[in-house]
């Protein structure tokens, strides 16, 4: 069983990869005209500092989930073409031990990927901690490629064009990073999940 902490730190990783993208939107938001005068005057009726702070953190908890889900789409049209021919001796080694596993052919079923990373849960959590430290990572910073593309629009809207550079600038490195994460959580996953089956019982 996982201990309290790996518990603890698994779920500040999650709640940081949704919260986080979630509130630098908010505070984004609340840079257009428009939605500032609706926020206004749905503030009218709370009448505490602490109901203003638990809306906030609704909101940008909302805003991050809406984020993950918009954000999903780089996994497909962005990181599965860069990362087409890669790894593939590894993914031909899980995909034999599922074949193994199972006593046919899954794919159908469960892909290799969320296919090691329950096998991993159920028999090694330390690993598959490790995993989920790199997945927590790799949404982050994807979330973060939209809300730094939208900064940027809205700086350009606003005409202060340098900033918007900047902004670019650092939804690229987003962009690497969230690559950078996701092939570690991978190669982790696959890797684990390789000495998992050569361990003896």
């Amino acid at each position: 069983m996982k201990s309290l902490s790996e518990n603890t730190n698994l779920s500040i990783l999650e709640i940081f990869s949704v919260l986080f993208p979630g509130g630098a939107m908010s505070l984004l938001c609340w840079q257009v005209y428009d939605i500032q005068v609706v926020v206004q005057d749905l503030l009218a009726y709370i009448d505490s500092e602490w109901q203003v702070s638990v809306a906030f953190l609704g909101v940008s908890y909302f805003l991050g989930y809406l984020l993950f889900y918009l954000s999903s789409f780089l996994d497909t049209y962005v990181y599965d073409r860069l990362n087409k021919d890669q790894r593939q001796v590894l993914i031909n080694r899980v995909i034999e031990i599922k074949t193994a596993a199972f006593g046919y052919d899954s794919k159908a079923e469960i892909n290799a990927f969320k296919w090691a990373c329950a096998v991993l849960l159920a028999k090694q959590p330390a690993m598959f901690a490790a995993v989920e430290r790199f997945m927590a990572a790799s949404k982050f910073f994807r979330s973060m490629v939209i809300v730094l593309c939208f900064a940027a629009v809205l700086f350009v809207l606003q005409g202060t064009f340098l900033v918007a550079f900047v902004v670019l600038v650092f939804s690229i490195i987003s962009l690497f990073n969230y690559i950078q994460q996701r092939d570690k959580a991978i190669d982790a996953a696959y890797q684990y999940l390789i000495t998992t089956a050569n361990l003896k019982p």
